[in-house]
């Protein structure tokens, strides 16, 4: 009789310890983070969601529940944002994921989201590819559908360039860029005098003194940070001559930090974010940004700051906090003002928001203009 008091003690321990468990988990909202976590950009990915979401819990949370993130490094690489994901899901049991950083790491996870049905937004994803990767994608930066687009525009037409050599990194990203951009610089009259990949450990050297002898008077490079300090170093040590064309991944501060004067000059296109604006919702951002981490905040802050707020919008208005109701609710958002611009989602998960033309002038980011960038040309000359 003994024994089988205590096998029903165990029992009831047993079954209360699920209990609450159970209440516990009921208590959070969990999601998921996926973000390269050591690289500079990561930082601020990380960054941007964490200020959204202990603004959230401050507050009270959602209907009293708790927001918490689970962050997971992808290290940018397409094979372990595939295993990260599915421990996020089968797992940690994610309402929905903000992530990844990569277009070629969203590329590779969306078949897995969208058979699970998990929502996911990413804040930086740009390839063309993504509008077509699922019912459960949403990103809140423009595809490079409309970045090539504004950016040979900008090239051709405003900048009088004629032979463009496109340097590019050979991966979702980097070809789908190249291949809109190029286009476009040829629909309006303009010339790609060389098209040149690159993949890891590329020869740098051997392949600018290759496109030198295309004779192009512009380069258009599309990487990432750490492969765009390095192109930039070799163009000024190479002494080419050369207009300087870049994208959004050039929007850091981390490079004008380590290329220093061979940024000078450089003229990009990026989502739109100024953290000097007067906007109200943006000076707000940037004070608490500040204020919390020390630093002002960049593009990939602000554009996962504002992924971040528009799932917590659509957690908020699900009455049933369940993957597929949330997915439906963030598809409903319109005009949601965010600290980089206003988002409505189309019915592919796209957005249409604003392109900035920047330039480096005298070491920092500055709007373009054409005076600024003769006079760029006055003062240090062209590398």
């Amino acid at each position: 009789m003994k024994r089988i008091f205590v096998v029903l003690a165990i029992v009831v321990l047993i079954l209360l310890f699920i209990f609450f468990s159970i209440q516990k988990e009921e208590h959070v909202i969990k999601l998921g983070g996926l973000v390269p976590l050591k690289e500079r950009y990561g930082i601020s990915v990380r960054h941007g969601i964490e200020l959204a979401v202990d603004k959230v819990n401050i507050s009270g949370g959602i209907q009293g529940r708790k927001v918490e993130v689970i962050f997971k490094d992808t290290q940018g690489l397409p094979e372990r944002g595939i295993d990260l994901v599915q421990e996020l899901i089968d797992i940690e049991k994610v309402k929905a994921i903000i992530g990844p950083v990569f277009s070629r790491v969203t590329l590779a996870i969306s078949p897995i989201v969208e058979a699970k049905k998990v929502p996911l937004i990413s804040p930086t994803s740009t390839s063309p590819k993504i509008t077509n990767a699922g019912h459960f994608i949403f990103r809140n930066c423009p595809s490079d559908r409309l970045q090539g687009k504004i950016l040979a525009c900008l090239a051709v037409n405003e900048m009088g360039l004629r032979k463009i050599a496109v340097y590019y990194i050979l991966d979702d990203y980097g070809k789908g860029l190249k291949d809109i951009f190029s286009k476009e610089v040829q629909d309006l009259g303009g010339e790609i005098v060389e098209s040149l990949g690159f993949q890891e450990k590329p020869n740098f050297k051997e392949d600018l003194k290759r496109i030198k002898k295309r004779k192009p008077d512009s380069i258009l490079i599309l990487g990432y940070p750490r492969e765009l300090i390095r192109i930039l170093k070799e163009i000024r040590g190479l002494n080419l001559n050369w207009k300087i064309l870049s994208a959004d991944c050039f929007y850091t501060k981390e490079i004008i930090e380590k290329a220093k004067e061979a940024t000078e000059g450089v003229v990009f296109t990026a989502s739109y974010f100024d953290p000097y604006s007067k906007e109200p919702v943006v000076k707000k951002f940037v004070e608490e940004y500040e204020a919390r981490f020390g630093s002002l905040p960049d593009m990939y802050a602000a554009l996962s700051y504002d992924a971040a707020n528009l799932l917590i919008s659509a957690i908020k208005q699900a009455k049933v906090k369940g993957r597929v109701i949330i997915r439906n609710e963030l598809s409903k958002i319109e005009n949601f003002k965010g600290v980089t611009g206003i988002t409505t989602f189309d019915k592919n998960g796209d957005v249409t928001k604003q392109i900035g033309r920047f330039m480096v002038k005298n070491g920092e980011f500055v709007p373009y203009e054409r005076d600024l960038e003769e006079s760029v040309e006055k003062e240090e000359g062209t590398y």
